[in-house]
């Protein structure tokens, strides 16, 4: 878990098998974004539950929300576009 800006990532566009989504990239990980929390501690909570589980994920501040970015392994990307 760490709490960041935008500004520290790298923003890619992602062919996924759930098709084209957002993502950025940070120290040598793809992340694709997940949902917007106006709660810090219910980012917080979310971001624990996916790193309880094994997977590397970010909260990311953005306009006064926090959006949580979980991991996907590279081998789920089907290009980057």
């Amino acid at each position: 878990m760490l709490l960041t800006s935008l500004q520290d990532t790298q923003s890619i566009n992602l062919i996924t098998p759930a098709g084209k989504e957002k993502g950025i990239t940070y120290f040598g990980q793809i992340f694709v974004a997940g949902k917007v929390y106006t709660d810090l501690k219910a980012a917080i909570t979310a971001c624990r539950r996916d790193l309880d589980a094994g997977l590397s994920a970010l909260i990311i501040t953005e306009a006064g929300q926090y959006r949580l970015w979980c991991s996907i392994p590279n081998q789920m990307v089907a290009q980057a576009a």
